[in-house]
């Protein structure tokens, strides 16, 4: 024990110490009771409480989006009572959502009992890349039910307990159809259609700003590889038209 102690660097010693006194009931007391380390006492128990309620949060967000319920409210704030009809939802259910997506800012309450956008989902209304990205975690949600066994079982072909078929592939993966595959060229349009889709409706959440960070006067050609349907060479043909562009994709 003497032996393995020495052999600690200073700031492995410096991390312990910091381990035990947060550990320590007593000092988390102290530290929030203190007018100096209050205020971050409060932040790291709020970033904590986020870690865990994160996956409540995510399929808050999930839900407000399988409804278009961002789409439906940007033409202006609805009665709670008329958007549960509309949703197939009780009143109760109705609340229960309503109410967490109004906590992170998603959704706003408005005048008259009426439900509107919040700043967040102002926001994303305006990015439809993201709602499709929130759409396609339901696969990742699906394979994350049980997140140790999928860790455990990573690599080991035909053991994924959490796979509803016998292939031995998570959602995840057999939507990404290709990635397995000796020839992936050979797979029909149906069945990389839903992933080609989903890459160009995100594009334009990093086309814009990779065309505004570089420039691409003084080049001749562009390759894209991996470009999909061709959604961001389109957009650099905008910027660029005297390029030529090469799109490169299994």
């Amino acid at each position: 024990m003497l032996e393995a102690h020495s052999a600690l660097s200073w700031r492995d010693r410096w991390f312990s110490l910091r381990d035990r006194l947060l550990a320590d009931p007593r000092f988390q007391g102290a530290a929030a009771a203190l007018w100096l380390t209050r205020p971050i006492a409060r932040r790291r128990a709020r970033a904590l409480f986020d870690l865990c309620a994160g996956f409540v949060y995510s399929q808050v967000l999930f839900c407000c989006v399988r409804l278009a319920l961002f789409e439906h409210l940007a033409k202006g704030p609805e009665l709670r009572s008329d958007l549960a009809r509309r949703y197939g939802l009780s009143g109760e259910a109705a609340d229960t959502l309503f109410d967490a997506a109004i906590v992170l800012d998603l959704l706003e309450a408005r005048s008259g009992g009426r439900v509107g956008l919040g700043g967040l989902g102002a926001a994303l209304n305006g990015n439809p890349g993201v709602a499709a990205m929130v759409e396609h975690h339901a696969l990742f949600y699906a394979d994350l039910s049980d997140p140790l066994a999928l860790l455990q079982k990573a690599g080991r072909p035909g053991e994924h307990t959490n796979a509803p078929d016998q292939t031995g592939q998570t959602r995840l993966g057999r939507y990404w159809a290709y990635v397995d595959l000796e020839r992936p060229a050979n797979l029909a349009g149906p069945e990389v259609g839903a992933y080609t889709a989903l890459m160009s409706a995100s594009q334009p959440l990093v086309a814009s700003q990779i065309l505004k960070a570089y420039r691409l006067a003084g080049h001749r050609c562009l390759l894209d590889v991996g470009g999909g349907d061709g959604t961001f060479i389109e957009r650099a043909a905008q910027r660029a038209p005297n390029l030529q562009f090469i799109l490169f994709d299994l």
